[in-house]
């Protein structure tokens, strides 16, 4: 309904508000920039599809808003698995992009059968965690289950640049 409300107060000049921060603000009492990452979440789902305020905010926020102490590091980090607040390996992330791409998954969470972080691996939105034993030999063996024979070869590749780097 944002989506629909915003659309018609834009037809009739925001409804006698001065613009659309205006009547976000003043006129449906919510916070201009988290209503804009909330549009953001729903416009990326099925328009019939209902979802409550604050998973589509989650949904739609594209970082961490201007002024806040953490946002240079979350620049930084754009490139990482982990990009932003509330994004990545967040609970919150995880069962709103569930809801959105996986509902079969989703349901499982609410119902208490599988951990949201289970249920992205399933869904492909992660991988599972690599473990190494302290035992060299399975170390070895869990890197190419893990990774592959391919990405275990560039670590080994990598392990002897660094360990020339290290004498």
């Amino acid at each position: 309904m944002l989506v629909f409300f915003l659309e018609d107060a834009a037809k009739n000049d925001w409804l006698g508000y001065a613009n659309r921060e205006a009547y976000l603000r003043d006129g449906l009492e919510l916070d201009p920039t988290m209503a804009e990452w909330a549009v953001d979440g729903l416009r990326r789902l099925d328009g019939n599809q209902a979802m409550p305020f604050n998973e589509a905010v989650v949904l739609g926020k594209r970082g961490a808003p201007k002024g806040n102490a953490n946002a240079a590091k979350e620049r930084e980090n754009k490139g990482n698995n982990i990009t932003f607040v509330d994004r990545g390996t967040s609970a919150s992330y995880t069962q709103a992009r569930l809801k959105r791409d996986r509902p079969d998954l989703a349901e499982k969470v609410v119902a208490g059968e599988l951990s949201p972080n289970k249920a992205a691996i399933e869904a492909g939105f992660r991988r599972k965690p690599l473990t190494l034993s302290s035992d060299a030999d399975k170390a070895a063996q869990a890197v190419i289950e893990a990774r592959g024979l391919a990405w275990a070869d560039e670590l080994v590749a990598a392990l002897l640049v660094h360990r020339e780097a290290a004498r």
